[in-house]
């Protein structure tokens, strides 16, 4: 159900997120130590700020800015940035090789603008994955 909901996410259904959150929570009550089901928690909760971001973007743009309604999004979109990373690490302590998780987790940091904690977990992805050209690319431009 999880999968059907985050798919409906992407379609612009009001509530399709919060759904899936509520069906994955409880897929991983169910298996607590598959590493999958954190991380894509995580990766719903990134969609979900990615989504906040939108909005945030489109107030700023607007005439008349609501300063007040973009400082409430953009902490609504660094908590839930926050509990994606925190079901990352979760995914990666159950898994410790589990590279995307390490691969979102350098995704939201590099959204959020710290390169050391993005550059750190693209690292990791390296390691498990010597060959990634894109790893590699992503590490190139975090250092130049």
């Amino acid at each position: 159900m999880g999968r059907i909901y985050e798919n409906f996410m992407t379609l612009g259904i009001e509530g399709a997120g919060d759904l899936a959150i509520s069906n994955y929570q409880k897929a991983e009550e169910l298996s607590p130590q598959n590493p999958e089901t954190p991380f894509i928690l995580g990766r719903v909760y990134k969609s979900q700020a990615e989504r906040i971001q939108v909005q945030i973007v489109l107030l700023e743009q607007a005439k008349e800015k609501d300063e007040e309604a973009i400082k409430k999004l953009e902490e609504n979109r660094d908590k839930i940035f926050e509990m994606a990373i925190e079901k990352l690490k979760k995914s990666a302590q159950l898994k410790i090789d589990f590279s995307p998780a390490y691969y979102l987790a350098a995704q939201i940091y590099e959204t959020q603008g710290n390169k050391e904690l993005a550059l750190q977990n693209y690292q990791i992805v390296l390691l498990l994955e010597p060959e990634n050209e894109e790893i590699k690319n992503k590490i190139k431009e975090l250092t130049e």
